[in-house]
C-alpha cells in the first residue's frame, strides 16, 4: 500500500507546501541532517519546487527502533487517503540498514543509500573494527585485531545477544546481524547509492559491487562513488577524516560533495511523480 506523505508530514508537525512536492524520509542515528538540507535547498534552486523532509532519528545502532518509528507513523494514516508518494534515504551504516528494511516493506518511489552497508553485517563489522586498528593513532598490536575478529564471530553465531559476554559495543550488536540481501532483493523501486572513495568505514568497491549483484535490474538504479569524499558524502580535500571514525574533523568546516548532491537532486526529479 502507498501512503500519503503530505498528511503523514502534517501528523508529525511538518507543513507540506504543495501536492506535487517531493517528500524525502531520511533515516539517521544522529540529528545531523545537513545533507538533507543541502538536497532540499538545491532542489528548490534547480526546479523552484520544495522538498518536504521527514527525519527518522534513532539512537546509534538501534536499527529496529528506527524501523518501528517509521511503521508507527505510516500506520497512523488512513488507508483511503490519496497517494502522494515518497522517497526513503538512509545515512551511513545504521541509517542505511533501517532505510533498506523499511523500503522493502513499503512502497517508496525510490531508495537513496548514502554510505550504505550492502554486505552482510558481520563482513562489514570485521572490516571496520579490525581496520581501525591500522590507523596511525590507534593502538594496533596483533592481539587486538585477533580479539576483535573473535568477538565478531561470537556475535554472528550466538543468539540472543544477552546470553554472551557483552564485550562488543552495544551500538554494533544489531548491525552485525544485518543481512541486506534479505531486503534489497525485495525492492520494487529504483535505488541511488552514493559512496565516498575516501570513506574509511564503508568500503566503496565492496559495497557497490555487492549491491550491483543483489538489486533487481532497473534502468533507473544508479551506483556511484565520489573521489575525495568521506562518509555521508563529506568533502575531504583538506581533511583526512580517518582519525575521526568516518567523519570529518569536527573543528573543520563541513561541506558535502556538490556533484553528489546535484546527482541525487536530478535523480529525485527524474523518478518523482
Amino acid at each position: 500500500m502507498r501512503y500519503i506523505i503530505s498528511l503523514f508530514a502534517a501528523i508529525i508537525g511538518l507543513v507540506a507546501t504543495g501536492s506535487n512536492n517531493v517528500t524525502l524520509v531520511t533515516f539517521a542515528s544522529t540529528d545531523e541532517t545537513g545533507i538533507t538540507d543541502s538536497i532540499a535547498t538545491g532542489y528548490y534552486k534547480a526546479y523552484n519546487e520544495n522538498i518536504d523532509t521527514i527525519n527518522i532519528i534513532f539512537p546509534v545502532g538501534k536499527i529496529k527502533q528506527g524501523v518501528e518509528q517509521f511503521k508507527a507513523r505510516t500506520n497512523s494514516i488512513a488507508a483511503q487517503s490519496k497517494e502522494d508518494g515518497y522517497f526513503i534515504m538512509g545515512l551511513s551504516f545504521d541509517g542505511s540498514a533501517a532505510a533498506t528494511i523499511c523500503a522493502s516493506e513499503s512502497s517508496p518511489e525510490g531508495l537513496i543509500l548514502v554510505s550504505g552497508v550492502c554486505v552482510d553485517g558481520s563482513q562489514f563489522m570485521t572490516r571496520m573494527m579490525t581496520g581501525l586498528s591500522y590507523i596511525y593513532d590507534f593502538p594496533n598490536p596483533r592481539e587486538i585485531r585477533e580479539q576483535m575478529r573473535k568477538e565478531i564471530e561470537l556475535y554472528t553465531s550466538s543468539e540472543p545477544f544477552d546470553t554472551i559476554e557483552p564485550t562488543m559495543p552495544e551500538e554494533f550488536r544489531e548491525l552485525v546481524k544485518f543481512q541486506p540481501k534479505k531486503y534489497l532483493g525485495k525492492l520494487t523501486c529504483p535505488v541511488f547509492a552514493a559512496f565516498g572513495g575516501a570513506d574509511p568505514l564503508v568500503n566503496w568497491y565492496e559495497n557497490s559491487s555487492s549491491l550491483d549483484i543483489i538489486l533487481p535490474p532497473s534502468n533507473s538504479t544508479v551506483i556511484k562513488t565520489y573521489l575525495e569524499t568521506g562518509c555521508c558524502l563529506l568533502n575531504t580535500e583538506n581533511n583526512s577524516n580517518l582519525p575521526w571514525f568516518g567523519d570529518m574533523n569536527p573543528n573543520a568546516p563541513r561541506s558535502f560533495n556538490s556533484y553528489a548532491i546535484a546527482d541525487i537532486i536530478e535523480w529525485l526529479k527524474a523518478n518523482s511523480k
